[in-house]
């Protein structure tokens, strides 16, 4: 793969995504393209280092964007794995796989930010810091049409991301 060239359109890719927040929109609706180019990556690259690695780098990407160390990051990197476990699975052309593959990307995601993050901070507090105050999902509040946005795109997106898999290097291992 070349890192650099997927550095400078992982960048160009969290611009635009950073940059559809700032846009009047109905609701929350923003898609998540760093998490289609995980799935892109792992689904259309040989091995297990290369997508594993971009999804970590991915993940940091967006951590140091937003402000917080690590809830991305470690998502992003179970995406990857999830995903390369799939991609022997699936025809990797066909848009219904495509939007499987957002779908499931999407999943780990809401399971993990949204369930297993929210129960580990509530053990903390609860153990911890010996507080009940705060119930176990208050703060919960899972952004449903953002992630349905991501998984309608995910064709699309991955369709365009397939033009420059060549330039990136990356190769298909059946």
């Amino acid at each position: 793969m070349r890192w650099l060239l997927f550095i400078i359109l992982a960048m160009g890719l969290l611009a635009l995504q950073m940059g559809l927040a700032l846009v009047p929109r109905i609701g929350e609706a923003r898609p998540d393209l760093l998490l289609l180019l995980v799935v892109f990556v792992s689904l259309f690259s040989g091995g297990i280092a290369v997508p594993l690695y971009a999804a970590l780098l991915l993940g940091l990407m967006q951590d140091v964007v937003v402000g917080t160390m690590g809830p991305m990051t470690f998502g992003y990197g179970l995406v990857g794995l999830m995903m390369l476990r799939l991609r022997l699975a699936v025809y990797r052309d066909h848009p219904l796989a495509h939007v499987a593959c957002g779908l499931a990307g999407v999943c780990v995601m809401m399971v993990w930010l949204h369930g297993l993050m929210p129960l580990a901070r509530w053990m903390v507090r609860l153990v911890i810091f010996r507080s009940e105050e705060a119930g176990l999902w208050t703060d919960v509040r899972p952004p449903v049409v953002s992630w349905l946005v991501t998984v309608l795109m995910a064709p699309l997106v991955l369709m365009m991301l397939k033009k420059v898999r060549k330039g990136l290097g990356l190769r298909v291992v059946e």
